[in-house]
């Protein structure tokens, strides 16, 4: 289970399909600092966040959260494994946020949406034995995550708890 969890957080944080105006559009993201000027009489003054950025398929900035974003996850390896993706922007250049485009796509027109086919899938709830089965993963995978993190980031120094966020993360991408 926890390959596959793996494997599809890596397709995920590497490409994500966004389907727009009739073609496939290639996207991924990556955290990254993004630098924020503002004036206080007269004089310029900066401040730093980390912002989720979204590239398109020829890597070019097409949007950015408008606040900064924090780690987070549902488990502690994924609030691990958060934290580890932002140090890895914080390797990368600034961005300035006045150069950065805050459009992003342009929404389709109203005739384009009424020549987009529309597909709809009937939808089946689960069943209270598949919502069972999978509470109860969520849960071994919320305890294990918690062992791990346990036995390998308690007592530890903050080069430990890196190290050891390195080499999950590498354990991930496989």
């Amino acid at each position: 289970m926890f390959s596959q969890i793996a494997s599809s957080i890596s397709n995920i944080l590497n490409k994500t399909v966004l389907r727009w105006r009739g073609r496939e559009e290639r996207m991924s993201w990556d955290y990254r600092i993004v630098r924020k000027a503002t004036a206080f009489n007269g004089k310029k003054y900066y401040s730093y966040g980390i912002h989720e950025i979204y590239y398109d398929s020829r890597n070019r900035v097409v949007a950015v959260t408008e606040d900064p974003v924090q780690p987070t996850g549902e488990t502690v390896m994924e609030l691990i494994k958060d934290v580890y993706l932002m140090l890895v922007g914080m390797g990368k250049p600034i961005l300035d946020w006045d150069l950065i485009p805050k459009d992003g796509l342009e929404p389709p027109t109203m005739s384009e949406l009424k020549n987009t086919p529309v597909v709809l899938h009937p939808w089946v709830p689960p069943s209270r034995e598949e919502i069972e089965k999978i509470e109860k993963e969520i849960e071994q995978d919320r305890i294990l995550s918690e062992n791990v993190h346990k036995l390998e980031c308690c007592q530890k120094s903050p080069q430990e708890v890196l190290d050891f966020m390195i080499l999950t993360h590498k354990r991930w991408l496989k």
